[in-house]
């Protein structure tokens, strides 16, 4: 299971959070990365990096395949997490 404790051993401050559907969360930290990780062992399914600041908002689409972040760098982005390595 995905812990608080978990996320801080990363170095970096969980700021918001965003669930699938999909039995996936993904988690917008401060250094500008948003990290996906499986809700039934909280193993990582990998990290989406392309911001330059603190990752403030998360959505997912209804579909659950993809998603928006938001950033105080002013730029929002759309992912496809299922794409990632472990996916």
């Amino acid at each position: 299971m995905l812990s608080t404790q978990a996320l801080g051993r990363l170095g970096t401050i969980p700021l918001c959070a965003s669930f699938s559907g999909l039995g996936r969360v993904t988690v917008g930290c401060s250094d500008g990365k948003a990290r996906v990780f499986r809700i039934d062992d909280g193993t990582s399914c990998g990290v989406l990096a392309g911001h330059k600041d603190a990752v403030l908002q998360l959505a997912y689409s209804p579909s659950g395949r993809l998603l928006l972040t938001t950033s105080i760098d002013g730029l929002a982005k759309v992912w496809q997490p299922g794409l990632l390595a472990n996916g």
